[in-house]
């Protein structure tokens, strides 16, 4: 009995072991954006995505760099207030993700947040999203006195087989690009 107990967590231990080597195989690299105003760590080469659009109160800039890899997705992003700063322009933007991440992607199981907290000395909001049919979604949310800045990290439902065979841990690959997020233009 004491030996079956004993192969078991080896067995555990050599699995848990295992995940965590295939995340090292991911290389990671520096990704920076001085116009957008961003940088983050990312495991796979960024597509950007530029829209300008509006020219009153103030034009509209929206910049999108998105990858994938092992079925995560990967995105990071910048864009200015189309009207001017108030009081209600924080609250109003983390209202805003809150809901799309609420209602945009399906079933919701779990929905987490963080507030009140700062990244880059920004006032910032984190948000964990589980849905029912196995998808994931992380994102993180600091906000200036002129634009947002978004980290967002996720594996949509058409995904969740695609994860399983990439073999990597996907708490442990969100946790690192969501950490390494800064804002470098405020």
């Amino acid at each position: 009995m004491n030996k079956i107990i004993v192969f078991i967590l080896f067995l555990t231990f050599a699995f848990s072991c295992k995940a965590q080597s295939e995340d090292l195989k991911l290389r990671w690299k520096e990704f920076e954006s001085k116009e957008a105003g961003l940088k983050a760590s990312l495991p796979c080469e960024p597509e950007k995505f530029f829209k300008s659009f509006q020219d009153r109160p103030r034009p509209i800039h929206v910049y999108d760099f998105d990858c994938e890899t092992g079925g995560i997705k990967f995105v990071i992003s910048s864009k200015n207030y189309m009207n001017e700063f108030n009081e209600k322009t924080l609250a109003q933007t983390f209202a805003s993700h809150e809901n799309i991440l609420k209602n945009f992607f399906g079933e919701v199981e779990s929905f987490n947040e963080k507030k009140d907290f700062l990244v880059s000395g920004l006032k910032s909001g984190y948000y964990e999203v589980r849905l029912q049919s196995g998808g994931k979604i992380n994102e993180l949310v600091a906000a200036s006195n002129v634009r947002y800045y978004v980290a967002t990290v996720g594996v949509m439902p058409q995904n969740v087989k695609k994860l399983k065979e990439s073999k990597l841990d996907y708490d442990s690959v969100s946790k690192k690009f969501i950490n390494s997020f800064q804002v470098i233009d405020k």
